[in-house]
């Protein structure tokens, strides 16, 4: 997937990669330049995981569509993920909808 110059769709929702599948993930997304749509959606993902993507993915000048709702990922973090995007003036849609939230103490 490192040096994919075709498949433009990734689908992995579902799939429980947790922090370290998201790490490895961010890296290879990281140069990635063909993929425009990637759905991460409920994968118990959390801070380590939500950061590397966020780090790894802004940049990205091919990505239009990112969703990774339903992971455990706090609101703080999402707030950063969409930040991070925010930049990008290809993304079209992010969905970062229904994390467990943790209350702020």
């Amino acid at each position: 997937l490192k040096v994919n110059r075709s498949l433009q769709s990734l689908n992995l929702s579902d799939n429980k990669i947790g922090d370290g599948g998201a790490m490895a993930l961010a890296e290879i997304f990281k140069d990635n330049a063909a993929l425009s749509r990637l759905q991460l959606d409920g994968n118990r993902i959390g801070f380590h995981g939500v950061n590397a993507l966020a780090k790894a993915l802004a940049g990205n000048q091919s990505l239009v569509e990112f969703t990774i709702a339903n992971n455990h990922a706090s609101e703080t973090l999402m707030s950063s993920l969409e930040r991070a995007f925010e930049k990008s003036q290809n993304i079209i849609m992010l969905k970062i909808s229904s994390h467990r939230v943790s209350p702020v103490c």
